[in-house]
This record gives C-alpha cells, structure tokens and sequence, in this order.
C-alpha cells in the first residue's frame, strides 16, 4: 500500500498474516495522489509499480527497492495503471498541466514583491488577488498550515506546475534508474482523462475523458485511431473495463454507454440507470455487476 498526500509519503508492504511491516520506503517530492499500485512480474523479478505525482515508478517487492522511473506524469495521478505484456499503460491529465494552459506561480522572491504587504518574509492568502491559481490550492501548499506560504513551500509546488505532463504513455519494463528517455514507446497528449483508468483490449488503449469523449489508441504505435462521444455525457469517475468483444463506460449521471470494440469501434447500447455512478462496473462469471447510489444490479443470461 501507499499513502500520497502533500507530506511524508511513502510506500510500505505489510506481512499479509499479522500486519507488520515488512519494509517502508520513502517517496520524497511527491504531492497527493490517488492511483492504486500494480504488481508485475517480469524479466525474472516481480515489482510493484506506482503512478504518482509526477512519475511513474517500479520498486522491488522484497525490499522496496526503487528500480527505474519515468519523470513524465501529471501533477495530481487518479488513473491506475494497466500492464500487458511487459508494457505499462497509463493516461492522466490534471487541470494547470497542459502547455497552452500551465499554471505559472514564478520564484518565491517575485511573490514577496508582489504580495507580501504585510511584510513578514512569506506570502498569506488574504495577500493574494482573487484570481491567483494559488488561492483554490491554498490549503494544501501550506504544509505546515501556519496560514502562510514560505519559500520551501512555494517553490515546492511552483516546480511540480513547471514540470507536470498531462500525457497517455506506454513504457516498457525491465529498465533500471532513469528510463524516462529510453523505455517511453510512446505518448499522446489529445482528449486524456483525470479520474477514470483507462483500458487495454486487444491491443487497443481506450480512454474517457469529462464530458464523453472517447479515445482509441493503438496500443504497439501510440497512433490514435478514433475519437467519438459516449451517449453519458458529463463528469467520469468509473474506469472502463472490457470483455466479449465490448467496452463498457459508465457517467457520474447514471449512463452506461457499451461500445464495440475494434479499431473502428461502434455504440452498441446505453441505458440511463437514473442515479449516479462512481463505482466501476465488474464482469465475473459471466455477468456484469453495476452499483449506484440507489442500487446494486447483476446482468446476465438467463439459465
């Protein structure tokens, strides 16, 4: 497991019989987070994969050993990781991380200029104007919640504004340290999601986007083969999951829209479930399983 928050992150493996910790490993620059870790075996050793602020990284499972690391993800990670074979998928996109819309704090010494009429070396958040990207994120910049911004803590995620990359991307595993130039097959930038985990299925990436937009990758080249909406139009927080032949994407509004998969994918169906989504469908045993606010339902054939 992995806790991501603002301060003191880290990675830790617990004995799954009687809960101690087997081993805890520091991940030090990253802010908050919300990606599930992946297990992957490959090359002879078995690693566990997290997507966070920022990077994508593999640590060994015994040690917690950090292996390799790509330094091209966006700066808050919801998405989880898809891995097929030996490839790592992901898609992610956080609002202030593209190039023609990055948010911008410039250096501590500029904001001191700028906002501190109060005098006191550090930067408050009645001291900046209304429409400061800083005002909404105020909170959680200050790390130590003394209701002003010093320099450590404005420079600190002045940088991860500077460098985060709102990127689809495909890396290979079974490099070692700092594989960002050598191990990206590659990336795509177009229509990516912020919450929902993309899904790898037959050598295609889909992915969702708010609003409904679909996106189709192939998943060797990176080409992007189709974009289209979904009949669920709005925010997505489901992730996509595939099987038979079909692609199923469930809106917060209560739509499910099911595709058919292929390089030229098609709008099977959709059906309008009146209550919100948030939670991902699951296919198990022939039937699929969708939850709402208001209801659990299981689909499948008739016996």
């Amino acid at each position: 497991m992995f806790y991501h928050h603002d301060i003191d992150n880290f990675l830790v493996a617990l004995d799954q019989k009687t809960g101690k910790i087997v081993w805890r490993t520091p991940r030090k620059g990253f802010t908050r987070s919300y990606s599930t870790p992946i297990i992957a075996k490959f090359g002879g050793r078995t690693e566990v994969i997290v997507a966070g602020s920022l990077q994508l990284a593999g640590y060994e499972t015994s040690s917690g050993k950090k292996l390799w690391w790509v330094n091209q993800l966006s700066r808050i990670v919801d998405p989880t990781p898809n891995l097929v074979d030996g490839v790592v998928y992901i898609a992610s996109q956080t609002a202030g991380g593209d190039a023609t819309e990055r948010i911008s704090m410039g250096p501590f010494s500029n904001a001191l200029v700028d906002f501190d009429k109060n005098g006191n070396g550090a930067v408050e958040k009645n001291e900046l104007p209304a429409n400061s990207p800083v005002v909404p994120r105020f909170f959680r910049m200050d790390l130590d919640q003394n209701k002003k911004l010093d320099s450590e803590e404005w420079e600190k995620h002045a940088g991860v504004f500077e460098r985060a990359q709102n990127v689809a991307i495909a890396v290979r595993l079974g490099g070692e340290g700092d594989v960002t130039q050598t191990h990206i097959s590659w990336t795509q930038k177009r229509s990516l999601p912020t919450v929902p985990s993309s899904v790898v299925y037959e050598d295609i990436m889909y992915m969702v986007k708010d609003s409904g937009i679909i996106s189709s990758i192939d998943a060797k080249t990176g080409e992007l083969l189709q974009q289209g909406r979904a009949i669920g139009r709005g925010n997505y927080y489901a992730s996509l999951i595939a099987g038979d032949g079909k692609i199923y994407l469930a809106s917060e509004r209560g739509v499910v829209t099911v595709l058919k998969a292929g390089r030229k994918w098609t709008v099977l169906a959709d059906h309008d479930f009146g209550a919100r989504i948030l939670a991902t469908p699951v296919g198990a045993e022939n039937r699929l399983y969708v939850r709402t606010d208001e209801a659990l339902y299981c689909f499948g054939k008739a016996n």
